[in-house]
């Protein structure tokens, strides 16, 4: 049995005074399960966030694999752009997705949804009575522009962020485990800071 738990950062938050009391009640519940998962039973647990740093690290510490996926390089992000923006010749793709760092293949759709929303606006605006049929594909102008709206909001939201919350004491219980799972790691299994994690099959 695979069970695979997308945004956990979503039900398991660093914990802080601001934490909501009813979040902090079912991540203390999730922390049980995870303890009192049969060490018999033939199940995985896979985990995937793309903001590792707001995970409890109560809740880390009883991972023992963690994979991280680093965004695109700029060879990946020019395919990414052909994908989604394909009528753009190769040379403006190529510069699109140099200028595009940092960001995920997630990011670089919404980009190009952005400039497709924004040029069909100027056409029905432009063009409400008579739309020109077929109707033109997105000018890389409206590609650029988007993202570069893009990037300042990632800008913005890395100057805007909270310093992390201060790690919660373990309890006796999971200070234990994480000293076995150190001992553990020290015996040859792999331990890697990432922002997808799984625990190993017992």
């Amino acid at each position: 049995c695979v069970l695979f738990l997308d945004e956990l950062d979503a039900l398991a938050g660093s914990r802080s005074r601001e934490m909501h009391e009813a979040s902090r009640r079912m991540l203390s519940v999730l922390l049980r399960r995870l303890d009192g998962m049969d060490a018999q039973a033939d199940t995985t647990l896979i985990a995937a966030t793309n903001r590792r740093t707001d995970l409890d690290s109560a809740l880390l510490s009883r991972f023992d694999v963690r994979i991280h996926f680093a965004a695109p390089e700029a060879p990946g992000r020019c395919e990414i752009f052909g994908l989604y923006a394909k009528h753009l010749p190769a040379e403006q793709r190529f510069r699109l997705g140099d200028a595009a760092r940092g960001l995920s293949g997630r990011d670089i759709l919404d980009v190009c949804r952005q400039a497709e929303r924004r040029w069909m606006c100027s056409l029905l605006r432009d063009e409400l009575d008579e739309p020109p049929l077929p109707l033109p594909l997105p000018p890389y102008e409206e590609y650029e522009a988007a993202l570069h709206r893009r990037l300042e909001t990632s800008s913005e939201r890395e100057d805007d962020a909270p310093p992390p919350a201060p790690p919660p004491k373990l309890s006796p219980h999971a200070a234990a485990a994480a000293r076995a799972r150190e001992a553990h790691g020290r015996s040859g299994s792999s331990h890697l800071w990432a922002n997808s994690v799984a625990p190993d099959r017992r």
